[in-house]
């Protein structure tokens, strides 16, 4: 496109508008008529930002219906903002209409932003699309209240199903604290709820598992007539030998093991720790390795997807459920237990210190301080967890190799 910087007339602009051919036009003070085809112009302001050149289209209808008169306003506007020190484009993108209206464009636009995959089996997209939406999806964000909020947490509660209701609240402070970022809302209406107004509170949980226990589950889990994965079977194992949480353990990539030093890499929390392998334990994790291609996380998601997804922590979840049902034991427990579980068989079995049982936990002791990333009792950790696996191995007749 041809630009002229030649000052042009009301007659020779009218020319040029008629005739069609693609030209800036200029006019004076950074103003151009812009022509991109017979009796088809816009005007545009050039100017400059933080030494960069930049074009901006006047807002309104093109020539003639905005008149150079009117067009040499608008353009003393831009050049207004600028002595201010405003960039004129910047301050124009950031004053449009949001697209955001409803409280199910605000959930698409933050789960777009938060780069999640759109499936059921994602638990925020999941309460999203049966909790959240079917009361609140369609309401306009100005328009929603505490009371809202308040009604459809109470709701899912009255319901039975009060871990529901608590991820749904949770969410839901979420995405109205990214719309406040968004400059979508002033308040957020969720932030003045907790889980505490709608009893959600649960008190701590303390449930060890004995190792007749024990024996019964993973009797369950692995026996040769059931349909349980291989691979659940040792993630299982992982996280009972180990005591690590299932996040840890399902978001952990093959490149954090190193199998010949025997040492498991877990970043967690903006820390690195440093977890000693027991013989046993490199041996399931070979095993894994065989059974997965050792590439990518070490439970991958089944659903095929473009980027690479750990498995759910709701699948190991219902495998467990599903194998315990039978068994009826007289306290109820959830994966979450095995943790606990291991703390305490260290300390009740194998007769070492809660501080060290602690430590091998990459838990902080009571004095406070951080363990498992310390050098200097990695031998310690290492000979407390390979004879915690052992007395696995021996208690619940896994069979590994030496």
């Amino acid at each position: 496109m041809v630009t002229s910087n030649n000052m042009l007339s009301e007659q020779e602009l009218e020319l040029a508008y008629l005739l069609g051919k693609p030209c800036r036009k200029h006019c004076g003070n950074g103003l151009y008529l812009r022509v991109t085809a017979p009796a088809k112009a816009s005007w545009e302001v050039r100017y400059s930002f933080n030494g960069k050149r930049h074009f901006m289209t006047l807002d309104g209808e093109g020539y003639p219906t905005v008149s150079l008169a009117d067009a040499q306003l608008k353009t003393a506007v831009v050049k207004l903002q600028m002595a201010k020190g405003s960039n004129p484009l910047t301050d124009r993108q950031q004053q449009k209409p949001s697209k955001i209206v409803s409280v199910n464009d605000l959930f698409l636009t933050w789960y777009d932003d938060e780069q999640l995959q759109r499936t059921t089996q994602n638990k925020p997209y999941r309460i999203f699309v049966h909790e959240i939406k079917p009361l609140l999806g369609r309401i306009p964000l100005a328009e929603v209240t505490q009371q809202d909020i308040a009604l459809l947490i109470g709701n899912i509660q009255r319901s039975g199903r009060p871990s529901v209701a608590n991820e749904a609240l949770r969410y839901l402070k979420q995405l109205f604290r990214f719309a406040c970022a968004k400059k979508l809302l002033a308040l957020n209406p969720a932030a003045g709820l907790t889980p505490a107004d709608f009893h959600l509170t649960h008190p701590r949980r303390e449930r060890v598992l004995s190792l007749m226990e024990l024996q019964q589950l993973f009797g369950a889990l692995e026996a040769r007539d059931n349909d349980i994965d291989r691979s659940y079977q040792l993630a299982f194992r992982l996280l009972l030998a180990l005591g690590i949480r299932k996040k840890q353990l399902l978001e952990t990539r093959w490149t954090q093991l190193d199998l010949q030093q025997g040492l498991w890499r877990i970043d967690d929390n903006q820390r690195q720790l440093y977890l000693p392998l027991a013989p046993a334990v490199i041996a399931w994790l070979k095993e894994l390795q065989q059974l997965t291609g050792g590439s990518g996380y070490l439970l991958a998601s089944r659903h095929r997807s473009k980027v690479p997804k750990p498995l759910s922590a709701d699948t190991l979840s219902r495998v467990l459920k599903k194998a315990a049902q039978p068994l009826n034991f007289s306290e109820p427990f959830v994966l979450d237990d095995f943790r606990r579980t291991t703390k305490q068989l260290l300390v009740d079995q194998l007769a070492i210190s809660m501080e060290l049982a602690q430590r091998c936990l990459g838990q902080k002791t009571a004095t406070g301080g951080v363990m498992v990333s310390a050098e200097h009792d990695l031998a310690q950790r290492r000979q407390a967890l390979a004879d915690y696996a052992n007395l696995l191995v021996n208690t619940l007749g896994w069979q590994h190799m030496p």
